[in-house]
């Protein structure tokens, strides 16, 4: 019996889920390393462009129709650069959230395998435990309610952190007319 209640409490792979995560981080981070690389190669693409253009030019109308015309595409890029930079991280943040969803439940579920056998056992004590079995049946359900509060607090923290996440990711974004 105890190696059972153990096996409850300590999962085959205690580092899964952080080499998970930090797996897609990383991974993350190349996207992101990749896509700023893109993106100054193509700016400085377009600004030699702009540059080569503005040194052929002999008015001041001409002069400053170019540069209002600059200034269109350099937007179009920081926004389109917004937009994959949000979508990069809102992947990681749905991994993420996926993930300790996942290794919450497995958690429940071991903890009410615990809890069943626990109750076995207190079903089994001879007729003199009794008050050591409506202890332990008391500190059950105390146990109980602060698993349900933790897990309430982790994922209402989850969700908040996600909400800023997006909020802060909108409000980064330029606004389309």
């Amino acid at each position: 019996m105890p190696n059972t209640v153990r096996s409850l409490f300590t999962p085959a792979e205690p580092f899964a889920f952080v080499q998970h995560i930090t797996r897609k981080a990383c991974e993350s981070l190349v996207q992101i390393a990749t896509l700023n690389v893109q993106t100054a190669q193509s700016a400085l693409s377009e600004q030699t462009q702009h540059w080569n253009k503005l040194l052929q030019v002999q008015r001041l109308e001409e002069f400053t129709a170019l540069q209002a015309s600059a200034v269109q595409p350099l937007t179009q890029q920081a926004s389109h650069y917004g937009q994959e930079l949000y979508q990069i991280a809102n992947h990681l943040g749905q991994e993420w959230h996926q993930h300790s969803n996942n290794r919450l439940g497995d958690v429940q579920n071991h903890w009410a395998q615990a809890q069943n056998q626990i109750s076995t056992v207190l079903k089994n004590m001879p007729v003199t435990a009794q008050v050591f079995s409506a202890s332990m049946k008391n500190r059950l359900a105390s146990a109980n309610e602060a698993v349900s509060a933790l897990q309430q607090v982790v994922t209402q923290a989850g969700d908040a952190a996600q909400a800023n996440f997006l909020a802060a990711a909108q409000s980064s974004l330029p606004a389309t007319a």
